[in-house]
């Protein structure tokens, strides 16, 4: 009895680091980071600040949240608090974000036309949009295109 108690213990003990692996590379990922930008528009100077996360999820699908606030030169302040569901894929080496559905969330007031400019095209359904994936520093990545502003993120699990 004691014998099998010792091999069901040993066993035990060279599965305990196998299944930590295994349950730790199985945890999902974000990708997040903070914004800000400022810019000259006709309708004065533009000041966004915010936040963005990107989180994928089975099927080349991910959900992009971006939460912030627009402060234009005219003396208008908006909030923004948009999710969007994306597939993604590579193609000819850059990254296809093509947007399935996007969501206007509680006390969202800015304009689509700023979003869309100043926060990220992709936040609109059915866009497309075509990135540049520019690895930093291990765990910091940046995408971008010359149509939008470059987002910077830190990729951690998504439980931390």
């Amino acid at each position: 009895m004691k014998r099998a108690l010792y091999v069901a213990a040993a066993g035990l003990l060279l599965l305990v680091p196998w299944a930590q692996h295994r349950v730790a590379a199985a945890q999902p990922s974000i990708c997040s980071g903070e914004s800000e930008l400022f810019a000259l528009s006709a309708r004065g100077a533009i000041h966004y600040q915010g936040s963005m996360t990107y989180r994928p999820e089975p099927q080349g699908r991910a959900l992009m949240r971006f939460v912030g606030d627009f402060d234009v030169g005219d003396g208008r302040h908006y909030h923004v608090n948009r999710t969007a569901e994306v597939r993604s894929e590579v193609v000819e080496g850059q990254a296809r974000l093509v947007t399935l559905s996007a969501s206007r969330s509680f006390a969202d007031d800015a304009p689509d036309d700023l979003v869309r400019r100043y926060v990220h095209p992709a936040l609109e359904a059915g866009a497309q949009y075509d990135v540049k994936l520019f690895d930093l520093a291990a765990g910091t990545l940046a995408s971008g295109s010359e149509l939008s502003p470059r987002n910077l993120c830190t990729i951690r699990n998504a439980d931390a």
